[in-house]
């Protein structure tokens, strides 16, 4: 269900008035959503202040990369790996230096299915959020950068050649 912080006469049409207060009251929905496990909701309340931002046509503004960052999160939870993954990338371009974007993108291409590409996008994004990140997750970081390292390059994201396709 949508979370709607006013009323349930309220739509996403209907967000005249002062749109700070909108999204601040379905950013604090979706927060409290989130605080108690309800990420599907969360999730919700995360669209509809992101509705209301891409009307007013600031959605790459740098104060809106915490709430892509809340969804992609909400996403996260529910191991929606590629909804995910569009999120944080939305967020690091609202703020490049909003580390939690950088880290959640790593994470969710990590979790994907394996792909070279993927495996070096995750290298890139944790080598992003290592610049960016606070010193307390600096060894977090570190250890996420070196597996996706490994995996990128023992290949472990490489899929075999089946046996009838290949010559002997």
């Amino acid at each position: 269900t949508t979370a709607t912080p006013d009323t349930e006469a309220d739509t996403e049409a209907d967000w005249e008035g002062d749109v700070s207060s909108k999204i601040s009251s379905y950013k604090s929905s979706g927060n409290a959503s989130f605080s108690s496990g309800d990420y599907e909701s969360a999730a919700d309340s995360y669209t509809s202040c992101i509705k209301i931002i891409k009307q007013i046509d600031k959605e790459e503004d740098p104060q809106y990369a915490s709430i892509y960052a809340n969804r992609s999160a909400a996403y996260l939870a529910q191991k929606k790996w590629v909804k995910e993954s569009w999120d944080a990338q939305c967020s690091a371009r609202c703020d490049p230096k909003f580390w939690k974007s950088h880290w959640r993108h790593g994470v969710s291409l990590m979790a994907m299915a394996p792909r070279i590409e993927r495996s070096q996008n995750a290298v890139e994004a944790f080598e992003r959020c290592l610049g960016v990140c606070p010193e307390e997750k600096k060894g977090e970081v570190g250890e996420a950068l070196e597996r996706a390292k490994v995996r990128l390059k023992e290949g472990k994201d490489r899929t075999p050649m089946p046996p009838q396709c290949q010559q002997s």
